[in-house]
């Protein structure tokens, strides 16, 4: 009977070691998973290209083209301060 006992206490041990091994196994196959995973993630669906064009009115908002108006005003700046120049060189100098 002692050996009917023992035998089945070895049996007991073997399935409760074989269980937590099954555990670790678990347990690693997740870690991997994961592992994996961030190594290799699942490509995100690509949306199909979409061309936009501005309105003319942004076109001309953003252009570096200078405008008749702004050409005007720069004139006559520029015309003043020729002015001021020549008069600021007619003057004798002290």
């Amino acid at each position: 009977m002692s050996d009917e006992i023992s035998d089945y206490h070895r049996s007991l041990r073997l399935v409760h070691a074989a269980e937590r091994i099954a555990d670790a196994l678990a347990k690693l196959a997740g870690l991997e998973e994961k592992k994996f995973q961030k190594a290799y993630p699942k490509e995100k669906p690509r949306r199909p290209a979409v061309i936009e064009r501005p309105s003319d009115e942004k076109k001309e908002q953003y252009s570096d083209r200078a405008d008749s108006e702004w050409i005007g005003e720069t004139e006559q700046v520029a015309s003043r301060f020729q002015k001021r120049f020549d008069d600021s060189k007619s003057e004798p100098q002290p």
